[in-house]
């Protein structure tokens, strides 16, 4: 799957994806654009050189990947596909821009929706739990074998519901079969995250917890929706956790492209922290 070139390292994605926040952070204060402090070549080179990662991980390992969209509308995807051989482990993507989408084709709770919002841990879980579903139902060959993203958040310009542009959630669910337990707040050491949760989804799905402590670091609540959800179709307990992102203050301008391009960025970063813990 790779062109032959030798591949990153986790350190040294860690250390592209530090760097891009880095140019970020270093902008002038008040109205900035911080955009024009981020380098479009190195958000483009970071999100190649990290699928290769991803996908070459997930072939050894014999697993696959499938995402579920919102703020990126197919650039997440596009960040795979891009890749020669991607067809071997990327099975695809739902682009699900508006709500109602997100609900009929991913089985987000629209009570859970109404009450956080889209933009926000619990829907960023709900929409990878359901990507999981979705395209581990498609074969009996990627029954707990999928892994899923979700990207979802505020592109700008201005808020929407009442939240910032800069703003947004990644989410990442799996099988816990193929994955060692890890330390879940040593993420946030290399990664530029600003908050996260960790939710359990067992074979049951028991309803999404309405508990403000799910927006601290490493809480657990219980997310899925058993409506729509049928736990004849796994025996294997899923993980799911949800990432923070703010990359501007209430200041400072968004620039829609550049919000877009470093969700897909590090959306791709926290699948391959997460391929570094595959048994």
């Amino acid at each position: 799957m790779t062109d032959g070139s030798r591949l990153c390292s986790i350190n040294e994605l860690r250390e592209m994806i530090c760097e891009l926040m880095c140019d970020r952070e270093s902008g002038s204060s008040g109205e900035a654009d911080f955009s024009k402090n981020v380098s479009a070549d190195g958000i483009s080179i970071f999100c190649d050189e990290a699928a290769k990662f991803a996908l070459n991980k997930c072939l050894s390992a014999n697993l696959y990947i499938s995402c579920a969209e919102s703020l990126t509308g197919g650039l997440l995807s596009d960040a795979f596909v891009r890749i020669p051989g991607a067809s071997e482990v990327f099975l695809g993507s739902a682009v699900t821009y508006a709500t109602e989408e997100k609900i009929s084709m991913l089985s987000v709770d629209r009570t859970v929706a109404e009450k956080y919002g889209v933009v926000s841990f619990q829907t960023a879980n709900l929409m990878a739990l359901g990507s999981l579903k979705l395209y581990s139902s498609a074969s009996k060959d990627f029954e707990n074998r999928v892994i899923s993203l979700s990207t979802t958040g505020v592109a700008g310009p201005g808020f929407q519901e009442g939240k910032p542009a800069g703003l947004f959630y990644v989410g990442c669910s799996r099988s816990a079969d193929f994955f060692k337990d890890f330390v879940f707040q040593d993420f946030a050491s290399f990664s530029p995250a600003d908050k996260a949760c960790r939710s359990i989804a067992t074979p049951e799905l028991k309803k999404a917890q309405s508990d403000d402590k799910a927006q601290s670091d490493g809480d657990i609540l219980q997310n899925a929706n058993p409506e729509k959800s049928d736990p004849k179709k796994t025996n294997s307990q899923i993980i799911a956790e949800a990432y923070e992102f703010r990359f501007c203050s209430h200041k400072e301008k968004a620039d829609r492209q550049t919000v877009r391009r470093l969700a897909v960025a590090n959306a791709l970063h926290v699948l391959c922290e997460t391929l570094v813990f595959l048994r």
